[in-house]
């Protein structure tokens, strides 16, 4: 009996292994990660902090390489001050590319673990490991030229060449991609209008992904700011000739995050494009940006949203924005929402009824 009674059980096992094994060969090659990485952001957003670490661990089971995904991870177990784990997804990132010293070190999600053995000997890894790939034989030269990059335009279904339409620019976050960001169409309320979403020049490596910057950065503070000013020249040229191609009836200029700092200081530096400016999530550049020059586009109007509880660019950003802006004679409207760095559908909806689009 108990001889059956085994043999039963191992038929059972070995039926749920090739059960477990069933169906179509290499099905697992069909998930669509994005979707695990837009649910864990969703839920790292809505301060569901486990089911984001769940989620980003489920994921990385189909790509063991992503340095982003770890880093959010990391971040995650930063959050909920699990010192070992926070450490132990730091430093797999940094394996797979994610090399942000500076970020990682500022970044407040890791404030409760910033103190722990564990944290602080993969930062220090890390920067001894950045000190040595940096070698003082080799001299880095920065040189500007005309280059080519892709601007992406969304058309409204029933385009009309005759007709005149809101042109809106949009300006994606830092390590995002104009790919992505032309989606944001689908937020706005009324569609009846022209979106464009230009690339950048700069991307870096996510692991197996790559993420895009408006800027680089250099050793030497005079190379940055002409970098900067080229990318300001580079979305006043995308405007002028988009400005050329079709018929709009308004131009604006709309940007998220790193973005939106972009859109502070290209709508006021060449106003004269711009009947207004929408910023999701940014902060006001004054080091870019003079008491004169703010003071020279104060007519044009300026659309501001900022999460309460967003830990990348703090809520006070877009309050002082708003303060500056203001006191400068701006027409500023401000909008509060709940939640982090992000860009909600009622805020966009709410800036096209205020920006009369």
């Amino acid at each position: 009996m108990k001889r059956l009674l085994l043999v039963f059980i191992i038929v059972l096992m070995v039926g749920g292994l090739l059960g477990k094994g069933a169906g179509e060969p290499g099905a697992f090659l069909d998930k669509n990660l994005n979707e695990y990485w837009q649910k864990g952001w969703e839920a790292y957003q809505a301060g569901e902090y486990q089911k984001a670490a769940d989620i980003y661990l489920e994921g990385l089971q189909y790509n063991i390489t992503n340095g982003q995904a770890m880093y959010n991870l990391a971040c995650c177990y930063g959050i909920i001050g699990n010192e070992r784990l926070a450490a132990k997804f730091l430093e797999y990132s940094i394996r797979n590319g994610f090399e942000n010293y500076d970020h990682i070190t500022t970044d407040p999600d890791f404030d409760k673990v910033r103190e722990s053995v564990e944290y602080t000997t993969v930062v220090d890894s890390l920067q001894r490991y950045l000190e040595k790939k940096k070698n003082p034989a080799v001299k880095e030269m920065w040189f500007s030229s005309e280059a080519y990059s892709k601007t992406y335009v969304r058309l409204p279904d029933d385009y009309d060449p005759e007709k005149s339409y809101p042109l809106v620019i949009g300006l994606h976050g830092y390590g995002d991609t104009a790919t992505n960001f032309i989606h944001i169409w689908q937020k706005f309320e009324a569609k009846d209008m022209i979106l464009i979403c230009p690339e950048t020049f700069y991307s870096f490596s996510q692991g197996n992904d790559a993420g895009n910057s408006w800027f680089t950065w250099t050793d030497d503070e005079e190379t940055n700011q002409q970098i900067e000013m080229k990318t300001e020249e580079y979305v006043e040229h995308v405007t002028r000739s988009l400005m050329d191609k079709y018929k709009t009836d308004g131009v604006y200029l709309l940007g998220f995050s790193q973005g939106c700092g972009l859109t502070y200081t290209t709508g006021i530096r060449y106003h004269d494009l711009y009947k207004g400016l929408i910023c999701f999530g940014g902060w006001l550049n004054m080091y870019s940006l003079s008491d004169e020059d703010i003071v020279s586009a104060k007519e044009m109007k300026v659309f501001i949203a900022h999460g309460n509880e967003d830990n990348k660019v703090e809520f006070k950003e877009g309050k002082f924005a708003e303060e500056k802006l203001t006191e400068m004679g701006y027409d500023v409207k401000f909008h509060e929402f709940e939640g982090g760095h992000r860009v909600p559908e009622e805020a966009l909806h709410e800036a096209q009824q205020w920006l009369g689009f």
